[in-house]
């Protein structure tokens, strides 16, 4: 787990703290914490490695962010901000709702009825505080198709710095 954790730290907390004062990385935070949120989601859930997200998903994302009200309301949020920033780069709105937006003086995630509006940061802080304070779900050991990742060099062993120079 200790070496897990410190990847999870220098891999995701660390950039993510790095870019929390710059006023135009929302999307940016948003799509780092977005799957980083499914992952321990799926395994809080019991969904694991299953294609698709079902209600028991809708129902871990609801108890974390009560502001969504229903399975329903969490099934658009997600379909909006996680599948719209993860394949287009863009949020999703379609027909379904009148808009979206991101603004950092709003709660993790507020609706109207109609909008959703996402504090990027606030979002993610408490994306990234749920896994710190149960990493062991995080860590996924029911979906063993999708392990954490391990960094080595092109030797194959292990501790090689990944860092960017």
């Amino acid at each position: 787990m200790a070496k897990n954790y410190d990847n999870f730290v220098k891999w995701f907390k660390e950039p993510l703290n790095s870019i929390y004062g710059n006023p135009h990385a929302g999307f940016a935070i948003l799509m780092i914490s977005l799957p980083i949120l499914e992952r321990y989601l799926r395994q809080k859930s019991g969904v694991f490695e299953k294609k698709s997200l079902d209600d028991h998903f809708r129902q871990a994302l609801l108890n974390m962010f009560p502001s969504l009200k229903d399975t329903d309301t969490a099934r658009k949020f997600w379909e909006v901000y996680r599948h719209g920033l993860l394949h287009q780069a863009t949020l999703k709105a379609g027909d379904m709702l009148l808009g979206v937006a991101v603004h950092g003086e709003a709660q993790e995630i507020e609706f109207d009825g109609h909008v959703f509006t996402v504090s990027p940061i606030k979002f993610s802080k408490k994306v990234v505080e749920a896994i710190e304070a149960n990493f062991p779900t995080y860590e996924g050991v029911d979906s063993p198709q999708h392990g954490l990742a391990q960094v080595s060099d092109s030797t194959g062993r292990s501790g090689f710095n990944p860092d960017i120079k």
